[in-house]
């Protein structure tokens, strides 16, 4: 995982060594019935994805989920969703694992998926929500820095000293007009 300091990284850092001991848990526990051949086809997969992910084998889990999705099966696909989630989340990629959690959510059929499923998307909107608001506070402008008082007042001084010059120049061009109009009376009479 990529270092960072955010809260949301913090939270899905620390949970997703507990959420995979508890799906491997889940998974061992849940044998009261035979599962059906199906069943016994996905649990290795979900298994194989889960230990390459604790091994930190992220590309290899990425790659393996990438190669499922092309499958005809839907189990197949939602488990290869479920664990490009998982390893985008161990990236810090989690507008990425966003997306593909809101679009699967309340479609999730395996149990421990539909859970872990449901709180990574809560995790993930969170980490979510705080880049955001970092983003919003880095783009803030900054405070203007309080002038000293020589330079406040030097700044008073040439606002009040530009003013002057306008009224002085208008004062200038009213003469301007009124020496124009006399000029002409003159040459009327000449």
């Amino acid at each position: 995982m990529r270092s960072g300091s955010q809260p949301g990284r913090a939270a899905i850092s620390a949970c997703l060594p507990v959420l995979a001991a508890a799906m491997l848990i889940g998974c061992a526990a849940s044998k009261k019935e035979p599962p059906s051949v199906a069943e016994e086809a996905r649990a290795p997969m979900d298994r194989l994805l889960g230990r390459m992910v604790s091994k930190g084998e992220l590309e290899k889990a990425q790659r393996t989920a990438d190669s499922l999705m092309a499958s005809k099966d839907p189990a197949d696909r939602e488990i290869a969703a479920y664990w490009k989630v998982v390893t985008w989340l161990c990236r810090d990629e989690t507008d990425s694992a966003l997306a593909l959690l809101e679009t699967n959510q309340g479609k999730w059929t395996g149990g421990l998926r539909k859970v872990h499923a449901a709180l990574f998307l809560s995790l993930a909107r969170e980490a979510s929500q705080n880049r955001a608001a970092g983003r919003a506070r880095q783009n803030e402008p900054a405070r203007p820095i309080p002038p000293d008082k020589a330079l406040q007042e030097r700044i008073e001084s040439l606002q009040k000293e530009t003013g002057d010059l306008r009224v002085e120049n208008s004062r200038l061009e009213s003469e301007k007009e009124k020496y124009q109009k006399l000029l002409n009376d003159l040459e009327t009479i000449r």
